[in-house]
């Protein structure tokens, strides 16, 4: 049905300060680079190295880093081996786990205009963009999930490279004026950031509420606009729901697919469960003149 086209991807909040606005205009917040190697020097030296710095959408949107849960349990991973549709690179996650709340907060932080410092994000907007009551509990959860994103470190490995980041550079909590200023890794910006369709996508992805699975499949359809087919096991690791029972995933992923559908944001869909390796196929949105398909399979032991 679908043309095959593998994807070749492939701390703790900060004391309060006094004036976050008066803060933003420090250069100290700017980044001062690496003791005894210039920034140019080391974005040289990082520019040869095999592809590492700037990664394809899909290796964060079609990967297990932000799990298919929202506002999930948390657990601490270290040097974590994610499931992700790259060929040639290996992606592991140290930190506490990710899941579509944190991408959530992460896309809105990155799709906002940014001053040298970084950007100024207000939890009352943040949330009511989000669908979200603003109030304490909400701004906690909000508060902390930024601190998971600054804590959160990527290691990129290809080639015999080992290429480490981080997905925010910089945080800045103010508790008194319930503010915060973030610098995002600008990798993330060139990956995430700014552009009036993205921009849009984001909105019909808040539209989704807090259905984790209908998040995740979202941010896969925004790579495959035309739709795939998939392994459901190798959707399932992808997924990050590796360790839960197959029936369960799929009742949840047929449930998924039904809202989705209801919502125009896919065309269609059918799960094929006969046979040893169970499929699903999702189709693109019916308008979608954007012929990108794709095929996702289980890797070979």
């Amino acid at each position: 049905m679908f043309s095959i086209a593998p994807h070749d991807d492939t701390q703790a909040p900060m004391a309060p300060m006094a004036s976050l606005a008066s803060l933003a205009s420090l250069s100290s917040l700017s980044g001062d680079g690496f003791p005894g190697m210039a920034s140019a020097e080391f974005m040289t030296s990082a520019a040869n190295a095999p592809s590492l710095r700037f990664q394809k959408p899909a290796l964060f949107l079609l990967s297990s880093l932000f799990r298919a849960d929202y506002l999930g349990k948390r657990t601490q991973v270290s040097a974590h081996a994610l499931a992700t549709v790259a060929r040639a690179k290996v992606l592991l996650y140290t930190g506490e786990t990710l899941d579509q709340f944190d991408l959530d907060i992460l896309l809105y932080c990155a799709q906002q205009p940014r001053a040298a410092t970084g950007c100024m994000v207000a939890p009352a907007q943040l949330l009511k963009e989000l669908h979200l009551r603003h109030d304490e509990r909400n701004r906690t959860r909000l508060f902390e999930s930024l601190a998971r994103l600054h804590g959160a470190c990527l290691e990129v490995r290809k080639g015999g490279y080992r290429y480490l980041t981080r997905l925010l550079n910089r945080l800045l909590l103010d508790d008194t004026a319930t503010s915060c200023l973030v610098e995002v890794n600008d990798e993330i910006l060139q990956t995430l950031g700014r552009s009036p369709q993205q921009g849009a996508r984001r909105q019909d992805r808040y539209a989704l509420g807090r259905e984790g699975f209908d998040k995740w499949l979202h941010g896969a359809m925004s790579i495959f606009a035309a739709g795939f087919e998939a392994d459901v096991s190798r959707l399932q690791q992808l997924m990050g729901q590796e360790r839960r029972p197959q029936k369960a995933f799929l009742d949840d992923l047929a449930r998924s697919l039904d809202r989705l559908r209801a919502a125009d944001c896919i065309a269609g869909h059918e799960l094929a469960l006969d046979g040893p390796a169970p499929r699903v196929v999702i189709c693109g949105q019916r308008h979608q003149t954007i012929n990108a398909c794709g095929f996702l399979q289980q890797a070979a032991d």
